[in-house]
């Protein structure tokens, strides 16, 4: 079967060449971290994730039989940004830096370091594959992803995906229909 391309959405896109497809949705980290305090930082992520949450739900009343999965990477990134500053990140020395023991590269817009990034990658996994965040090696051995990844997607609700169970439901790294 060919795909209609003259479809308008990329949803509409994605649905018309495949019927079962999985759409995955991620709400990015805000710019300039590094430059913001932590209340400025986590209000900023909190509307934004609010934004990126009715998206999710509009979505889901258009096509009520695609399915999609949503992480939340903004929100790991500011709870990163709090537990550094309240000193509970023994692992990340410093806000910003080189290295990979700091929380972002630059100071201007916040780029991730290669830390966060591969902490982001890990609640990926946990959202698209199930993944058990006990069992992740990481290149990094001096981070416990289940201490920093797991109380966030717990505390947004949701839990690790069971493979033969049904799907979680609403935000932060599970699917939603």
């Amino acid at each position: 079967d060919a795909c209609d391309t003259s479809r308008g959405s990329p949803v509409d896109l994605a649905l018309a060449c495949r019927s079962d497809v999985t759409i995955f949705l991620a709400q990015p980290w805000a710019p300039g971290g590094p430059r913001k305090s932590v209340p400025s930082y986590a209000a900023e992520t909190e509307r934004a994730t609010a934004r990126a949450r009715a998206l999710v739900e509009s979505l889901k009343g258009r096509y009520p039989d695609a399915r999609f999965v949503f992480v939340d990477d903004g929100a790991l990134v500011a709870s990163m940004k709090q537990r550094f500053e309240a000193a509970s990140l023994p692992e990340v020395r410093a806000e910003v830096g080189r290295g990979d023991r700091t929380l972002f590269r630059d100071r201007l817009l916040g780029h991730a370091s290669p830390r966060v990034h591969e902490l982001a990658a890990a609640a990926w996994l946990v959202a698209l594959y199930g993944a058990d965040l006990d069992s992740l090696a990481l290149s990094r051995p001096d981070v416990d992803p289940a201490a920093i990844v797991g109380p966030l997607l717990h505390a947004r609700g949701t839990s690790r995906a069971q493979p033969d169970g049904p799907p979680p439901d609403e935000q932060g790294g599970h699917r939603t229909k």
